[in-house]
């Protein structure tokens, strides 16, 4: 019985390898199953095989280069104020809020940034045991703002 499968199966072969457009149309049926099942197996050993890192100063490098002048100005400006209102925190001993403030002076606060003692003013509205609500006050009386922490349901210095 297998010499007759065996022989059946040849005569199957010899039919459809003889024929140009069959063996075509085999070969690609056997080429497609080919890459759907190795082309996704080499992707998955690539991606833990490789050692990624990503150059911060190199990619740092390139997005200010993409930028105009204004822009390079803005960028500065924004980490010079980072900088000075972290220096005025500091020297306050309130280093430990400096995410709270500059929050502040990104999102609320960037319209008074330009004005002389800028960091100085914010740094001063921070104080030991202080609440957000309290710091709130404290940045609304300095700054003439109108911010409501209860405007938000959550508030962008939690």
């Amino acid at each position: 019985m297998s010499a007759a499968l065996g022989a059946a199966l040849k005569k199957i072969a010899v039919a459809l390898l003889s024929d140009p457009k069959t063996l075509k149309k085999v070969l690609a049926v056997v080429l497609t199953l080919l890459v759907a099942i190795i082309m996704p197996i080499a992707a998955v050993i690539a991606i833990f095989s490789t050692d990624f890192e990503i150059d911060v100063p190199e990619f740092q490098r390139l997005a200010v280069q993409n930028l105009t002048p204004e822009q390079r100005a803005d960028l500065q400006f924004i980490e010079d104020t980072g900088n000075a209102i972290q220096a005025a925190l500091t020297a306050r001993g309130q280093e430990k809020r400096l995410k709270e403030a500059l929050v502040l002076f990104l999102f609320a606060l960037g319209d008074f940034a330009h004005e002389p003692g800028f960091a100085e003013k914010l740094a001063g509205c921070f104080v030991e045991g202080q609440t957000h609500t309290e710091l709130i006050a404290a940045v609304n009386a300095a700054f003439g703002t109108d911010i409501d922490p209860r405007t938000s349901k959550k508030s962008c210095l939690s």
